[in-house]
């Protein structure tokens, strides 16, 4: 189901990183060629005008975001379970005040650690 039309009514909402969902990317995909000269100017430009910021966890450590000094307040993490808390950390620290994890119990919890023994240390 797709969450992102309805709140697009009221918010500019970016995605980065690829989508299996061919018509989410044409929406609210990212639509600067990061080869075109200027590129990271602009991208910074996209980010900055976005209200809502969407990507996959592989898409945290992307130059458009690692290179943003954005602050968001909000941080909503889909599927926490399946993100390692190194990279929850690195979504958190563009300023998050509030931080929302959304998990599914049906799914392998810390699909991610690298050290299973650590497992009932995992923040999820």
């Amino acid at each position: 189901m797709d969450l992102l039309t309805p709140l697009a009514k009221h918010f500019k909402i970016l995605r980065i990183g690829q989508s299996a969902r061919a018509d989410l990317e044409k929406k609210f995909g990212l639509k600067v060629n990061p080869k075109e000269e200027q590129a990271q100017i602009k991208i910074q430009k996209v980010l900055q005008e976005a209200q809502i910021v969407v990507c996959a966890s592989f898409s945290l450590h992307s130059n458009s975001l690692e290179k943003s000094q954005i602050l968001y307040d909000t941080v909503i993490i889909d599927d926490a379970s399946m993100i390692s808390e190194a990279d929850t950390v690195s979504a958190l620290k563009h300023g998050c005040l509030r931080a929302v994890l959304l998990g599914n119990q049906m799914l392998t919890q810390g699909l991610f650690l690298l050290n299973p023994s650590s497992a009932h240390r995992t923040l999820f």
